[in-house]
């Protein structure tokens, strides 16, 4: 049976990129986006059981921890992760006390994201209930790169202004897997298009980064 992953999320940059990330990475797994609680309840009739919710705290309407007292209502059983990038302690600890199971940073990799949603879908126990990353900094003066090797070597390729075709052939990936990075490239950089994602690397200097010498072959 197909478990059903709900995302709350208003940005529909961060939220179209979540939705492309999960679809590619969560097998047999349906993904639902909507962008606010009031959303979602009109939607509630067409979900019979929902596995795990992904929440923003700072939605329009209804936010915050009377978003998560609400969910817990209308799904009692549901998991709820809340995706935010609020650093206030207190917020974050009446999230949890409202029945959040963990608070994720929108700072940390994709990576790091897709490896907690699955923990919490496999029913594992998890160490930590707020995951952030207070180091990451995307200024060129202090700039934590929290994309992998082959992320990197895809933005290369990307700013270089090649289609998904022609990166998966040099890099000796599928196609699937480039557009996997590519996502994580958006969430990384918080943007929706390969323009915008371009323009961010060259800011901070990433357009250029190592790449392996077969990939950078013309």
């Amino acid at each position: 049976m197909k478990k059903t992953i709900l995302i709350i999320e208003d940005h529909p940059v961060y939220r179209d990129a979540l939705y492309g990330l999960l679809s590619l990475l969560i097998a047999d797994t349906k993904i639902v986006a909507v962008y606010s609680i009031e959303e979602a309840i009109v939607m509630a009739s067409h979900i019979e059981h929902v596995n795990l919710i992904l929440v923003d705290l700072g939605l329009p309407g209804i936010n915050g921890v009377d978003a998560i007292k609400y969910l817990k209502e209308k799904w009692p059983k549901t998991e709820i992760v809340v995706i935010t990038a609020s650093d206030d302690r207190r917020e974050i600890n009446l999230a949890l006390r409202a029945g959040a199971r963990i608070i994720i940073s929108k700072s940390i990799p994709s990576k790091k994201i897709i490896q907690v949603i699955e923990k919490v879908l496999r029913k594992e126990t998890l160490e930590d209930n707020w995951i952030t990353d207070r180091t990451t900094n995307l200024s060129p003066a202090r700039c934590t790169i929290n994309l992998t090797p082959r992320q990197q070597e895809t933005l290369v390729l990307l700013c270089k202004g090649l289609p998904n075709k022609e990166i998966a052939l040099r890099l000796q990936v599928t196609e699937r897997t480039v557009k996997m990075h590519i996502s994580s490239i958006f969430l990384y950089f918080g943007v929706g298009n390969r323009v915008h994602a371009t323009l961010a690397a060259r800011k901070l200097g990433l357009d250029t980064a190592s790449v392996s010498a077969q990939a950078i072959i013309n």
